[in-house]
């Protein structure tokens, strides 16, 4: 079974070739844009080109993606997994484990380790968030407002 679901997955290979393939595909389209784009601020004369607007808009739309894309990222992974680590190594002594503990487990099943950590981190974050609204319903609105300032 397991050898069969692994035929089914891509080979490293195939993933790498897929990605040259789409990132080719974008090139092919973006670069004439964003040329466009750049001689128009070189030269005002073409400025009013539908290419060099396009190219401008293009480049407006890649940076909203990818300011988006990184604050998802920062959001919805590296924050739960710095607070799903930040509380293990904080409870390492009430468990009675140890960092060389830890990285051994780290070392065997590294996938579920940072996906237990994420977890952690997420459910604190919700619970966090539960705690926090629970407090602005019952604290005077100056007091909910300094707390809600505190935690975000």
């Amino acid at each position: 079974a397991r050898a069969e679901s692994a035929r089914l997955l891509p080979s490293a290979a195939d993933a790498r070739a897929i990605a040259v393939g789409y990132l080719t595909l974008l090139t092919c389209v973006a670069a004439p844009l964003l040329l466009v784009a750049l001689l128009s601020l070189l030269r005002p004369a073409l400025r009013p080109h539908p290419a060099a607007r396009a190219g401008r808009a293009l480049c407006r739309g890649v940076r909203s993606v990818v300011e988006m894309a990184v604050a998802l990222l920062l959001t919805a992974v590296v924050q739960p997994l710095a607070i799903g680590f930040g509380l293990d190594l904080s409870s390492l002594e009430l468990l009675g484990s140890s960092v060389l503990l830890r990285a051994s487990l780290w070392q065997a099943v590294p996938v579920p380790f940072i996906a237990a950590h994420w977890v952690v981190g997420h459910f604190a974050l919700i619970l966090l968030s539960e705690v926090t609204r629970a407090l602005e319903g019952t604290l005077r609105p100056e007091v909910a407002a300094r707390v809600h300032a505190l935690l975000g």
